[in-house]
């Protein structure tokens, strides 16, 4: 049979076997089928397709279907997985529109995660949020594993956020991808020829450029070919840069990459980036988070910023204040393990206005080099408190608005499991009524929605900040926080 034909393994009889236009087309038929069917469903009943990381056929679902979810197999198998890069169109992440998807990992018992287990499941969820999956399948083992449960909180925490303006917080997670591929950053004539990817040394020799830095090609025999027996730095068309969601470096070639840093049973320190160039690293929050606007002190923001703690010296994280720029100092102290340093800002403008458009710096401060994990920034995204609920009230639920912040209006929706009267209103943090939504009315058993429009009960439009609503219903009363941008 041709290379290009698809046969069963059993039975090798050749009337099963079909080209790849065969197959593709068929496959086609079969997803627009199953969209038809159920498009029109009462409740709505999504299909499932995979399209098995063919860019072609996900391009044209993307244009010929109706909404859908998506199994993304390799990206959640597992991080920087040979080819990556020429699996995917990743619309659904930069038209702001996500398609909703899942897969497993199923892959956890191979030689190149037992060399780092800890680290390689983490790194693995990391990839999984960039790329936008919302639901990704453990193994029964692992989801016991208690040293994989950090990971897993991690992902539990950021999935399903579709667009920075729902998100209660945004990361970037820092890494440089050495890419067998990339010509052009490792030029043939030092490197080696590249030959399809197929040059096995050249792969050794990139790694062996950044060796003073932790890279390691510990597969030799794996050239373009990703490496289930062992973890290797190097790969072929590989994502070259940061995981993140929604903070962005600017230039960050401008930084150096670190492989295999602190300690093993920390989960960090797989990838990691320091000063290189010159002494800066710059940081854009995306605008959409904010709503388009400058934050300009509309609310606290917590900053965390993961490092390595080797050395007694000292590094600054620089940010937009209202004022201008401000400046933090970190002073460091020689533990030798990554440690976490997190501050709450009050003062936070965030309008672009540092060097570079940036938003957040990480800055040297003295001759010491200083070695970053991750930058988070969260924000109150809202916390319900559950006063005496009896047995009668297990399924009443208020749940968070959306969006979230919001400008000019929001909408917040909650169950009731049986008819109660329902008071729901407004208040500032320092406890002032602002608006009644709902007083003392009748409502049936069901779920519920209302809107605000961000007004008082004066009719004056609130200003910039969070607000509590809170909901009294019969015995249960719950409240939730918001943020409101002007």
């Amino acid at each position: 049979m041709p290379e290009d034909h698809f046969c069963p393994p059993d039975p090798k009889d050749s009337i099963y076997c079909i080209s790849e236009t065969e197959w593709i087309n068929y496959q086609k038929e079969m997803f627009h089928y199953f969209s038809e069917q159920y498009k029109n469903s009462n409740p709505k009943i999504f299909v499932l397709f995979n399209p098995s990381g063919d860019l072609a056929l996900q391009r044209w679902m993307l244009d010929s279907l109706p909404r859908f979810w998506i199994k993304l197999g390799p990206i959640a198998d597992r991080y920087q997985l040979n080819r990556e890069a020429e699996r995917w169109d990743t619309r659904w992440i930069e038209d702001f529109k996500p398609l909703p998807s899942r897969g497993e990992m199923d892959l956890t018992d191979m030689g190149w995660f037992a060399e780092d287990s800890v680290g390689n499941m983490y790194w693995s969820q990391l990839w999984a949020l960039h790329n936008g999956l919302d639901m990704h399948n453990q193994l029964v083992k692992d989801v016991q594993e208690s040293r994989f449960h950090f990971a897993f909180e991690f992902f539990t925490n950021y999935a399903g956020y579709t667009s920075p303006e729902q998100s209660h917080g945004a990361w970037i997670a820092l890494r440089d991808g050495l890419d067998a591929a990339d010509t052009i950053r490792f030029p043939e004539n030092i490197y080696g020829e590249l030959r399809d990817g197929e040059n096995k040394q050249r792969y050794v020799n990139i790694a062996k450029a950044f060796s003073a830095y932790g890279a390691i090609q510990s597969d030799t025999t794996a050239g373009k070919k990703t490496s289930w027996d062992a973890l290797n730095d190097v790969g072929y068309k590989i994502h070259p840069g940061n995981y993140e969601m929604w903070i962005h470096q600017i230039e960050p070639q401008t930084s150096q990459g670190y492989w295999r840093q602190g300690p093993k049973e920390q989960v960090f320190g797989r990838f990691a980036r320091g000063f290189g160039q010159i002494n800066k690293m710059y940081f854009d929050i995306d605008d959409r988070f904010f709503l388009n606007n400058p934050l300009a002190g509309a609310y606290p923001i917590k900053i965390r910023v993961v490092y390595l703690d080797i050395g007694n010296g000292k590094w600054a994280i620089d940010y937009d204040a209202l004022s201008g720029q401000k400046n933090i100092e970190v002073q460091k102290q020689n533990s030798g393990s990554w440690q976490q340093f997190i501050t709450e800002i009050t003062d936070a403008h965030f309008g672009n206005r540092l060097e570079k458009g940036a938003d957040l710096i990480l800055r040297n401060v003295d001759s010491e080099q200083d070695i970053f994990h991750m930058i988070e920034v969260t924000r109150e995204s809202g916390s319900t408190s559950i006063e005496d609920i009896g047995d009668d009230y297990i399924t009443f639920t208020l749940y968070q608005n959306y969006p979230n912040p919001f400008n000019p209006t929001t909408t917040i929706e909650f169950d009731l499991p049986k008819d109660e009267i329902v008071t729901l209103k407004v208040y500032a943090l320092d406890g002032r009524e602002v608006k009644t939504l709902i007083e003392k009315k009748l409502y049936r058993a069901g779920r519920h929605r209302i809107s605000w429009d961000g007004t008082s009960n004066a009719g004056n439009k609130v200003g910039s900040g969070v607000y509590v609503y809170r909901i009294e219903a019969g015995k249960f009363k719950a409240s939730k926080k918001m943020i409101f941008l002007k």
